[in-house]
């Protein structure tokens, strides 16, 4: 009688449990960019929207509560010379963007 002596080719056990562990991680990853993990997509999605004025939250934190403000641009013209568009705020009517400036802040007050 013949014993078949080969033993069947497997994946060592670190092996596997190295790919389950990748397959968790993807999966934690997806499910952040995807979903409300941490509060991520609330903080983004409070940053756009409200009035073209200093006193919006998403106008201060980027340029600044002394921002200079221009709420009266089309979207044909577009903002002026070292304005920039502020993303998801209108302009005060229809049609209008939102365009705002950093305030200068290195305004020489210095007296001689």
């Amino acid at each position: 009688m013949v014993y078949n002596t080969k033993k069947a080719q497997s994946l060592p056990l670190n092996t596997i449990v190295i790919a389950l562990l990748v397959v968790v991680v993807l999966v934690v990853i997806i499910l952040a960019f995807t979903t409300n993990i941490g509060g991520f997509n609330t903080q983004v999605n409070e940053v756009g929207g409200g009035n073209c004025n200093a006193g919006n939250p998403a106008i201060a934190a980027i340029y600044g509560s002394n921002a200079n403000i221009d709420a009266t641009k089309s979207e044909q013209d577009g903002c002026d010379a070292g304005f920039s568009r502020v993303p998801g705020v209108s302009g005060n009517g229809e049609g209008t963007i939102c365009c705002a400036q950093r305030a200068n802040s290195n305004q020489d007050t210095s007296t001689d």
